[in-house]
């Protein structure tokens, strides 16, 4: 699964490119996760770019504790969300109506598209926080 999620996003930055649009300015792409967990996925798909990583204080905080993680690993994340364009934000912040508002509040700096990726645990659940499409991979693209 993480693999076809970091395939989905390079592929994506690619054709993008092919297409001559900057999707390091054009697109936003957001990974969902809690406190802990799903760092595999987003921490990948930065390695494969070589790109950071826009987490808030708190994860940021967390995230330099994982003694497992190497230098490099942490050098990936930024809490500077102009570095980047690939954001970790909170489960319950990725639903349509934030999605929406964020798209229209990144505008001035070209932002005309933004592809959010939900941990396929929620699909399970039976339950659709937010306005969240609950098919099995979840991806809301605004």
């Amino acid at each position: 699964m993480i693999n076809a999620v970091v395939d989905c996003v390079v592929n994506d930055i690619k054709t993008q490119m092919d297409l001559g649009l900057d999707p390091y300015v054009s697109t936003l792409y957001l990974f969902g996760a809690y406190s802990i967990g799903k760092e595999r996925v987003y921490m990948s798909v930065a390695e494969r770019l070589n790109s950071k990583v826009h987490v808030d204080m708190t994860r940021w905080k967390t995230m330099m504790c994982y003694d497992s993680w190497s230098m490099a690993d942490k050098a990936r994340l930024t809490r500077d969300d102009k570095e980047t364009n690939l954001w970790v934000m909170s489960m319950g912040a990725l639903n349509f109506n934030n999605l929406i508002s964020l798209r229209k509040r990144r505008e001035n700096v070209g932002c005309t598209r933004i592809v959010a990726f939900v941990p396929t645990g929620w699909s399970f659940s039976g339950k659709t926080p937010g306005n969240r499409n609950s098919s099995n991979s979840t991806s809301n693209s605004t």
